[in-house]
């Protein structure tokens, strides 16, 4: 048995020169059971599904296995029984085996593997009844079957949007964030400039407090005029709106900075007050265009808005 046993005997302070056969099974079963963990093994066996691709004859005999280590003695093959039950992973085997009265370890098993055979027979069959559906009998000889012609692919319907914002889903008039808004192609009110029909591009003069037209709903991505602007360096992605009045930037870009007090109240479409938690300066590179713009940090804001009087000064829109 090898050097591992004989340290084994060492332990059991067994004497292995005078005590027989016996003794040593005895001192060994007594060894190993005492450093078995029993509520371990039966978690185990409780716990013991048939796995995807697994056979029931290796799911049975694995149950076997576990049932062995679980010391269930005259219970043994009840609960190797339930397991069978539970644990398949046909469901209509396991209904068929809950609705047996008087069902037994060897009942179980039996109907197990006829359900087993049943399935790989019809999986057989099942391809030579097709063809005979399909041609209306029997297929004549030295005839190939059809093939299915390809389907075109299908197209997804796009969702219909809003007339004035152009965001989904439809919503009236009376509650479109835009109602109120001015274009900054056409100079009316009630509609954004990525749906406008003017061709004209006019600045957006608005009264009262300073308005951000892109703000108010951060999780809409309307980037139809999009620069790559350095912040005191760094590259990062602005939408440009000339009709924001002031530049705005998310939280994820105020790492490592101190922002300071706002003294503004900024508002998005509908007249809606903005969360700022402060604002900064920065120094703004377009090209061989710097200028110096306070940045305002909006809560929640995921897109960074460049205001018009920035997107001027860049160069990045006509004077």
């Amino acid at each position: 048995m090898g050097d591992v046993a004989d340290d084994i005997l060492a332990v059991i302070k067994l004497d292995e020169t005078s005590c027989t056969f016996d003794e040593v099974m005895t001192a060994l079963d007594w060894y190993f059971n005492s450093r078995k963990n029993t509520i371990f093994v039966r978690a185990k066996f409780n716990c013991r599904v048939q796995q995807p691709g697994e056979s029931v004859d290796a799911f049975i005999q694995d149950l076997h296995r576990l049932a062995d280590e679980c010391s269930y003695s005259i219970l043994k093959n009840e609960l190797i029984r339930d397991r069978i039950v539970v644990g398949v992973r046909d469901d209509d085997l396991s209904k068929a085996l809950q609705a047996k009265q008087d069902l037994d370890l060897g009942e179980a098993i039996r109907l197990s593997r006829q359900a087993k055979a049943r399935t790989e027979s019809q999986n057989l069959l099942r391809p030579k009844v097709d063809l005979v559906q399909k041609s209306g009998g029997r297929r004549p000889q030295n005839q190939r079957p059809s093939q299915p012609r390809p389907q075109p692919p299908q197209t997804a319907v796009p969702a219909k949007k809003c007339g004035y914002c152009g965001r989904t889903p439809v919503h009236k008039k009376e509650a479109c964030p835009t109602r109120t808004a001015t274009c900054h192609n056409c100079n009316k009110k009630g509609h954004c400039s990525s749906i406008c029909r003017s061709s004209k591009v006019r600045e957006v003069q608005v009264e009262g407090e300073p308005f951000l037209g892109s703000v108010h709903h951060v999780g809409a991505v309307d980037m139809c005029w999009t620069a790559v602007i350095y912040v005191n360096g760094r590259p990062s992605t602005f939408k440009l709106d000339t009709g924001a009045a002031v530049s705005v930037v998310g939280e994820s870009s105020t790492a490592g900075k101190e922002l300071q007090p706002c003294d503004k109240v900024l508002k998005g479409p509908g007249d809606t007050p903005l969360h700022v938690l402060g604002l900064f300066h920065a120094q703004l590179q377009y090209k061989e265009r710097e200028i110096q713009e306070p940045l305002y940090v909006i809560k929640g804001q995921q897109h960074s808005l460049l205001s018009g009087s920035a997107c001027s000064r860049l160069g990045l829109v006509p004077v």
